[in-house]
């Protein structure tokens, strides 16, 4: 009986521990998404914060023109320069904004300036394409649905390889570790598979076609987690 006690405040102390853990990285990320979202729309980038996901959204228009994947290019006019510039501008504000911002969170190691309860909260951060559902024109006929997922696939990856490059042109964020010693930035894309919006009107395709930029939360125990459970595998009779 004492024995299964002594296990049962193990698994308490333990859950708690884990409990806390969470809830302090997820504490964490919300801090980072909230400086990141006032610093970017004190500087005029008109962003989204959703911070039960960990995303900071950049709308479709702050980029991309429709249907487009690389920056400045425009439908039927090529490329416009004055478009390019303004695209290039908003995310160097955005990399210079996760530079000064993202090291606090992503590093196990003190650093000045920076909270010691936000030190390992990230596990990375995905730059995600995603695109809407139309169809496109391929020869003067209506894509296929084969051929429309297809395309939007494709486009949400261009989109997405376009953000990373430019920003993995800074070199701080290129070199960007978490506590792991990992590289912090990675891309991804999902086309038309998870839209903000299920309508199918313009105003519901224009909040589909977006990048996000998604914070993984990190999920390496800490010290005091790994001693209770090297407490409790003894107690279970299990080897360690």
């Amino acid at each position: 009986r004492l024995k299964n006690e002594d296990l049962q405040n193990l698994l308490k102390r333990a859950v708690a521990l884990m409990r806390e853990e969470v809830e302090g990285r997820r504490a964490a990320r919300d801090r980072l998404l909230g400086q990141l979202g006032e610093r970017l729309q004190s500087e005029g980038l008109d962003v989204r914060i959703i911070p039960e996901s960990g995303v900071l959204r950049l709308p479709e228009q702050l980029l991309f023109d429709v249907g487009q994947s690389e920056l400045g290019m425009v439908n039927r006019r090529g490329l416009d320069p004055v478009r390019l510039q303004d695209a290039r501008h908003r995310l160097a504000r955005l990399g210079a904004a996760l530079e000064d911002i993202v090291p606090c969170f992503a590093s196990a190691d003190a650093r000045e300036g920076c909270a010691s309860q936000d030190r390992s909260t990230l596990e990375g951060v995905l730059i995600e394409g995603h695109s809407d559902r139309q169809g496109f024109s391929i020869g003067g006929r209506a894509s296929t649905p084969k051929e429309t997922i297809e395309r939007n696939d494709e486009l949400s990856m261009k989109r997405a390889l376009t953000v990373f490059k430019e920003l993995r042109e800074r070199k701080d964020l290129d070199a960007m570790r978490n506590s792991g010693g990992q590289r912090l930035f990675a891309v991804s894309a999902y086309g038309e598979r998870r839209p903000a919006s299920e309508g199918d009107g313009e105003e519901a395709f224009r909040q589909n076609r977006r990048i996000d930029l998604r914070f993984l939360l990190s999920t390496r125990t800490s010290g005091d987690l790994q001693r209770v459970i090297d407490e409790i595998t003894p107690a279970l009779g299990e080897a360690p």
